[in-house]
């Protein structure tokens, strides 16, 4: 665990959000900051070796559900409680034919 890091990655509300992370990143938990901003955390090498890899998140409000492209899905990966709002963060993928 010496040479891991953890990493906060913010994700946008009711918009995808994409990060670039390294190949080896493993995902923490999901949630809110301390300043009320959904999050995703995950942990991975300092000196991450191989090709990183770009990841897209969405942040959706209590009653809403993904309303997924024909070529995407999308996998629930925890919930923000953001003041009197409740954000549902997803993961989303491309559909591989």
């Amino acid at each position: 665990m010496r040479n891991e890091v953890i990493w906060k990655y913010p994700v946008k509300v009711n918009e995808i959000t994409e990060h670039k992370i390294p190949g080896n990143a493993i995902w923490l938990s999901a949630g809110a900051d301390p300043s009320g901003v959904p999050c995703v955390w995950a942990r991975h090498s300092k000196c991450s070796p191989g090709q990183g890899r770009a990841v897209r998140f969405i942040a959706l409000p209590t009653g809403e559900m993904p309303n997924p492209k024909s070529d995407e899905t999308y996998e629930f990966l925890g919930r923000a409680d953001c003041g009197q709002f409740v954000w549902h963060i997803f993961e989303v993928f491309d559909v591989v034919f």
